[in-house]
């Protein structure tokens, strides 16, 4: 399973990694051998206000681009809580995330979508 986690509570993937794993079950499949990838998106700087900061923007833009609307600043700005699934912050902070990510999801790999400045549209 390739499960795309871009924003939100941790706990609200839950239910799907269950789900994959329940069917696999009642299908003769040892949800221990079929592996999980949880992608999501990573920024991480000095401090996590300075990581909100250069992240905002490309993920306003990206959410324009895909649905019509903006990111809300609020919503974004929740992706700095430990139990949130955006993975913005200090290295320290994403890794305590990814931790508990795997405590909650016990994944085999985690897929960050990084968003390079120079490879992004002007104007």
């Amino acid at each position: 399973m390739f499960l795309a986690a871009l924003g939100g509570p941790v706990t609200s993937f839950k239910p799907s990694i269950n789900a994959f794993r329940e069917a696999a079950q009642r299908n003769g499949y040892d949800p221990a051998k079929l592996p999980i990838t949880l992608a999501g998106l990573f920024h991480a700087a000095d401090t996590t206000q300075q990581a909100l900061k250069e992240m905002y923007p490309h993920m306003n833009q990206g959410m324009e681009l895909t649905n019509g609307r903006g990111y809300p600043k609020q919503l974004f700005a929740q992706g700095a809580d430990p139990h949130d699934v955006l993975n913005i912050g200090t290295p320290e902070q994403i890794i305590e995330k990814i931790l508990y990510q795997h405590e909650l999801f016990g994944h085999q790999r985690y897929i960050a979508k990084l968003i390079l400045e120079a490879y992004l549209p002007t104007g």
